[in-house]
Parts: C-alpha cells; structure tokens; sequence
C-alpha cells in the first residue's frame, strides 16, 4: 500500500500548540554549509526560548539538532534540501526535493508553506504499465519513482484480448496496492490492452488517455517523462486558473486581498481559496478567536509567526483550499489574496448546522 506524501505531512501540518522549531536546510553537498545553517538555527531558537526555558529544558530541546554535528552521516545520507521539526515531544527530518531558503522559525505551529508548495509542485502520480503478459505499478513524482509490484497475467490468457476476469484482477489488485489514496492513475501500453482496461477499471482519478501506446519495464522512463510533463503542465494551470478565478471574485465582491480582512473570514471559515506568495514572511500574531491581527518587523518572540503561514493553516483546517504561488506572479506584489466562500453556499451550510 502506497503512503502518499500529502498523507506522509499532514501530522506537521495540522500540528498546535506549544512550542514548534522549523528549520529548512539548503544542502549543496556541503558538511560545513550544513553545520553552519544547523548553527544558527540553534541560535536563533536559544535566543527565542531562553526567556521561557531554563537552560537544562533548552539543552533538552535543543539536543537533537546539536546531536547532528557529531553524526555527520546522517547529514550524508540527504541527497537533497532539508526539513527539521521539532516540538517538546517529537523531532522529525525530512528531504525536500524542491528548492527552500534557510531559515529557522519558533512559533506555535510548524512554518509548513515550503510543504504546501512541495505538495503542490511534486505531486504523485500512479502509472500503470501494461505488457502482453503482465501489469507493472508504480507510484512517481517529479524526482523519484518505485515500482510497487508487477503481476503475470494467467498462462491461458496472456496472447488473448483482455477479458473480465483481466480486468476484475487489475481492480481488486489496485485496491489493494492504493486503497483510499487518491493520486492521478496514468496507463501506457498498446491500445488492445489499454482500451478495455481504461472503461472497466473502477480507480476514480485514472486518466481516460493513454499516455503511451506502448509500454516496456525496460524502457520505463519515457513514460515517465510524459506523465511527468502532463502534472507539470497541470501545476501550471491551476496557479493561471487561481489568479482568474481572483479576478472574477474580485468582481463578485468575493475577493479579498487586505490581509486583516483576509484574517477575521479565515478564523470564521468563509475562506474557500487562498492564494500566498512563497519567499515572503510576515510576522505578527493572529487571534484565533476573533481574527485581530498584529503585524510586527521582525520575529520577536516564540509566539510569533509568519501570517502568511497561519492564515494557510487557519484555511486547510476549515477545509478551504491554499495555494502557493510564485511572489512575481501575484498582481502588484501583494503577498495574500482570498476567495471568499459564495453566501448561498456558507447559508446553507449554517442551517444545516442548526439542523
């Protein structure tokens, strides 16, 4: 069964309350670049926590980042940019095959926009890849790919057209291997086997064209390249299509791109897209509650955290949408812009509450 990286984050990203330390680490290959970012981000997290932790508590929390420098290997072991996630019960590090900027936040929640763009730009995907013979899995995404399993069609049936029983075999196998994920399902191989299989199998998110004619384990990574340009092109259109979608809200009286206004509808649910410039941090604090919001220069305390990012959260929780988009494509430079849910729909919603 696959674990999708959506599934693999959402601990991280749901994570509240009490103190939080995110790290991202820019890892060229470098042991000394590694150590030094390591170093500071040691340093700005003493600065932040020594006013409410005794040294042996900030010793304590601050052990597994400093344990690092006397295990180089692990640093080693990364081959691409670093997440480092710390709170007083767990410590977590993960690769990120996308590009970060070094930096180190203490808040109340984990800083999770780079995730949200990683989750955005570096999508899985499934690809099916059928033979005369036999079925191949995989799971992929822009950097990587594993194959989960390959199985034999039946000897009595492997020179024949696909029948049923094929088909029935390919479903029961895909729900076994994926179960309730739900990432895009790609099929290449030639048309007699993909056809069928394409209008029988009951995966809700499989793409209904082929995205090769002909398929082979040995020849895997042209198959790749195509699903991998599709989500591309798909990525791509989804942030132009967020932008218009703005700009036809805007004229509905929907849209919103005052972040204090953005602020009191996000805590009371009425957000249904936000769209965020990445590389942009704005800090303050953000009142649950009411939706108040403080904006200050510079992170001043282990309280304080980037708007931007808890604006983001404060919208997934509620079930809206966030969308991370590069700060040179949002119009005049602003670093936040909301769609607000339609009244009809947050009306009903209301009643059917007080149902």
């Amino acid at each position: 069964m696959i674990h999708t990286k959506e599934l693999s984050l959402k601990p991280i990203i749901n994570s509240r309350e009490g103190i939080h330390l995110t790290s991202y680490l820019v890892n060229r290959g470098d042991l000394i670049h590694l150590k030094k970012q390591i170093r500071e981000s040691i340093d700005i997290a003493s600065e932040h926590l020594s006013e409410i932790m005794d040294e042996e508590e900030l010793l304590r929390f601050l052990a597994p980042l400093n344990q690092l420098f006397s295990k180089p290997k692990i640093l080693k072991s990364f081959k691409s940019n670093i997440g480092v996630f710390r709170t007083r019960d767990s410590f977590r590090m993960i690769s990120i095959p996308i590009d970060v900027e070094h930096l180190c936040v203490i808040a109340t929640s984990f800083h999770v926009k780079p995730l949200l763009r990683w989750i955005q730009v570096d999508k899985e995907f499934l690809l099916l890849g059928l033979e005369n013979d036999s079925a191949s899995l995989y799971v992929g995404t822009q950097s990587s790919v594993r194959q989960i399993d390959t199985i034999l069609f039946p000897a009595k049936i492997r020179k024949e057209n696909v029948n049923t029983e094929i088909i029935e075999w390919l479903n029961e196998w895909l729900y076994q291997s994926v179960r309730k994920n739900k990432v895009p399902l790609f099929i290449a191989g030639e048309p007699h086997l993909t056809n069928p299989i394409i209008k029988k199998l009951r995966y809700p998110r499989i793409k209904k064209k082929p995205i090769q004619n002909i398929f082979d384990r040995e020849n895997l990574k042209e198959a790749l390249t195509a699903a991998r340009f599709l989500l591309q092109a798909e990525t791509k259109q989804l942030l132009e299509k967020s932008l218009v979608e703005y700009y036809w809200a805007e004229d509905m009286k929907l849209g919103k791109k005052n972040i204090f206004q953005i602020a009191r509808a996000a805590v009371k649910g009425k957000i249904r897209k936000l769209i965020v410039a990445d590389g942009i941090q704005i800090f303050g604090k953000l009142d649950k509650f009411s939706g108040g919001v403080s904006i200050n220069p510079v992170h001043i305390d282990h309280e304080d955290d980037d708007l931007l990012d808890d604006l983001a959260q404060t919208v997934l929780a509620s079930g809206g949408e966030v969308i991370v988009v590069p700060r040179d494509q949002i119009p005049k430079g602003r670093p936040i812009l909301a769609i607000l849910k339609e009244k009809s729909n947050m009306n009903a919603k209301e009643a059917k509450m007080v149902i």
